[in-house]
């Protein structure tokens, strides 16, 4: 198993070196968890029946991770929309991470952790919670979308989206996005956006 997170530690270094510090923080601390997991439950079952019960060892709490690019953000985004393809195209590279039932005190230990880290590594908050609730609804517990924009143009973007009794989203991206497009999208595009995305991409996130 040692060999398997090595080698997704190395291709996650390769495919996210244009992400931030914190995500990658956060991908290569997930992978480690994994394996130190699966290495504990190796064990517990070479000594099975001696005190060792592999089911009783507790799966960390960890982030599940995908990458995406123009092509494939295409594919899952089914739409007609020149304005919305237009932006899609200058997506250089979306990390996306998506975190299981997660408490709500873990939670929050990770988004002000995201918080923290990105602000010092120069990234501006771009939308604060309250602005992000009224965006996307009052019950969002934990949102905010930090950037770096430069020339009236985001470079990178990390959004964090978690409502009650729902996955904790991350969406670290590079590109080339007018601020005032995305801006835009937020406040008036987005719920169509979620509609025209595909189900069967959905149920391959949830595992289904």
């Amino acid at each position: 198993m040692r060999i398997y997170a090595i080698v997704f530690l190395l291709l996650a270094c390769q495919m996210g070196l244009a992400q931030s510090k914190v995500t990658r923080a956060q991908m290569d601390a997930d992978a480690l968890a994994m394996e130190s997991y699966y290495a504990l439950r190796n064990e517990a079952w070479s000594r099975n029946g001696k005190g060792m019960d592999p089911d009783s060892i507790a799966m960390p709490v960890v982030f599940s991770s995908s990458f995406f690019y123009p092509s494939t953000l295409r594919v899952i985004l089914r739409t007609e929309d020149a304005a919305l393809n237009s932006m899609i195209n200058k997506v250089h590279e979306l990390a996306f991470l998506r975190c299981d039932d997660i408490a709500f005190e873990e939670a929050t230990v990770i988004y002000q952790k995201f918080s923290d880290g990105l602000s010092a590594e120069g990234f501006t908050l771009l939308a604060d919670a309250d602005l992000t609730k009224k965006w996307l609804g009052s019950e969002l517990e934990h949102g905010s979308i930090f950037g770096v924009v430069k020339n009236g143009n985001i470079k990178q973007c990390v959004m964090m989206l978690h409502f009650p009794d729902q996955p904790f989203y991350i969406a670290d991206f590079t590109g080339n996005i007018s601020f005032d497009s995305l801006t835009k999208l937020m406040m008036n595009d987005l719920p169509g956006i979620f509609n025209k995305i595909d189900p069967s991409f959905l149920k391959s996130l949830a595992g289904q």
